[in-house]
C-alpha cells in the first residue's frame, strides 16, 4: 500500500476475503477484540471520555432529526404545490364537461410526484437573493461557477 502498488480499498477486500483460519485474518481480529475492549474499559473510566461519546452522539442525533425536519417541510411544500395546481385542472375539465364530482375526487391525492426531477440541476443566484437596503442586487445574466450551488 505504500508503495501504491495497490489501492487499500483492494488490500481490505483482499484481507476480508480470507478464510477465518488465515493468521492475518486471525491477527486482524484479535486487534480489532483488543480496541473493543480499551474502548470500554476507557468508557468505563474517563468521565470526560463519557460526555465527549455523549456529545458525539448527539451531534448525529442532531443531524437526523434536521434531515428529518428538511425531509418534512419538503414534503409539506410539494403537496402545497399540488394542491394549488389541481385546482385550476379540476376546474378546466369541469369547464369541457368531464366528470369531476367531489365522489370522484375523494379517489385522488395530492402526492403526486411524477413532475418532480430529483435529478435536476438547480442554480441559486445567491447575488439576487442577498438584498441591498431592501432591493434586489442586479445580476449578471449567467452566474458564475462560484455562485452556483448544486450538482
Amino acid at each position: 500500500m505504500s508503495a501504491r502498488v495497490v489501492s487499500p480499498s483492494l488490500a481490505l477486500l483482499r484481507l476480508g476475503s480470507y478464510a477465518r483460519q488465515n493468521r492475518i485474518h486471525q491477527a486482524l481480529a484479535e486487534i480489532g477484540r483488543i480496541h473493543k475492549t480499551i474502548h470500554i474499559l476507557r468508557t468505563l473510566d474517563d468521565e470526560e471520555y463519557r460526555r465527549r461519546m455523549g456529545r458525539e452522539l448527539n451531534k448525529g442525533e442532531a443531524s437526523h432529526e434536521l434531515s428529518f425536519s428538511c425531509l418534512s417541510v419538503l414534503h409539506n411544500a410539494v403537496v402545497a404545490w399540488n394542491m394549488v395546481h389541481i385546482e385550476p385542472v379540476v376546474e378546466q375539465l369541469r369547464a369541457e364537461g368531464q366528470r369531476c364530482d367531489d365522489e370522484l375526487l375523494s379517489l385522488t391525492t395530492p402526492l403526486l410526484r411524477r413532475h418532480l426531477n430529483p435529478f435536476g440541476r438547480y442554480y441559486f443566484d445567491l447575488v439576487r437573493m442577498r438584498q441591498d437596503g431592501g432591493q434586489l442586487v442586479e445580476l449578471p445574466s449567467e452566474p458564475s461557477a462560484s455562485e452556483r450551488v448544486g450538482p
